[in-house]
């Protein structure tokens, strides 16, 4: 049932920013509302984008490299196998470190696809303290998502 209740407060928060931001849209400008909608969104899509390709190229390496199912301990700086290993040996290890590199990498990503959204009537200020709540909205979607929905489908 922790399932349920992580996704519904990721849900109500996007669900929240998304309505309040849209309903914020000016003719002169983007509010601090409206760029934190439009922010949100390719960021979150980046996040699922990029850990579902980390889970891919694991899974792919699993298969590629059997023998990395036998190696009973690895270290992990400068090991390119360290990740395919972890994915084999303990999945909840590895969806914690996947979410941790994956949500600065999508804050990263999804800001630069959502500039072709974005007019050029956008000022420093809404851009940075857009940027700063869109970085605090994923770091918590990040964390509710590992909570709710990668820790118990990784368990074994």
């Amino acid at each position: 049932m922790s399932i349920n209740r992580w996704l519904l407060a990721l849900l109500l928060t996007l669900l929240i920013i998304e309505v309040f931001g849209f309903a914020s849209l000016r003719a002169d400008g983007y509010s601090l509302q409206g760029v934190v909608a439009i922010l949100s969104l390719p960021c979150l899509v980046c996040f699922f984008g990029l850990f579902l390709l980390d889970y891919i190229y694991c899974e792919f390496y699993t298969v590629m490299n059997p023998y990395v199912q036998e190696v009973e301990e690895m270290e992990w700086p400068f090991n390119p196998m360290y990740f395919t290993w972890l994915f084999n040996k303990d999945r909840r290890k590895w969806a914690l470190y996947s979410t941790i590199i994956v949500t600065p990498l999508a804050i990263a990503l999804g800001i630069v696809l959502s500039s072709f959204f974005i007019q050029e009537r956008l000022s420093a200020g809404n851009l940075w303290w857009g940027f700063v709540t869109v970085a605090l909205f994923m770091t918590f979607a990040a964390f509710c998502l590992y909570k709710g929905l990668f820790k118990p489908l990784m368990e074994p």
